[in-house]
């Protein structure tokens, strides 16, 4: 990954449930990213008005916004975002809890990157996140 820990990517992880949030942020970690965990999707767009991240992974089952609107919100492109509010073009990596959660044509339609579903090892998800910035940078 990084050449150093000043040049790894920092990434926003938002979900509220604890054991996904514990295997992102400490397995991409040990991968090589730099991870702040966010407990909700209201709170991520919060967030987002005073840093940046690389990238966000965020559960498709978030409970308290759903996964399309947070992401269009972070785009601009909702119907509810404020004006003036400032937008995001960085990766969004869903991540399913179970097959079929959420299609990847409605990621794709909200403005999101990937989808992931289970079986995950967080060597796999650290290799495609990896990608996908690599090809930022390119």
């Amino acid at each position: 990954m990084a050449e150093s820990a000043l040049e790894r990517p920092h990434l926003a992880i938002v979900t509220s449930d604890l054991s996904l949030s514990h295997f992102l942020t400490e397995g991409l970690l040990h991968e090589g990213f730099w991870t702040s965990a966010i407990g909700g999707g209201l709170q991520f767009l919060e967030v987002l008005r005073l840093r940046t991240f690389d990238a966000v992974l965020v559960d498709a089952d978030l409970g308290d916004i759903s996964v399309e609107e947070m992401i269009r919100r972070m785009r601009g492109t909702s119907d509810r975002s404020v004006p003036g509010t400032p937008r995001s073009d960085m990766p969004a990596i869903v991540i399913a809890g179970i097959p079929g959660e959420i299609s990847k044509s409605a990621v794709a339609a909200a403005g999101g990157q990937l989808l992931l579903e289970p079986p995950l090892e967080i060597e796999d998800v650290a290799s495609v996140v990896g990608q996908m910035l690599g090809q930022l940078k390119s």
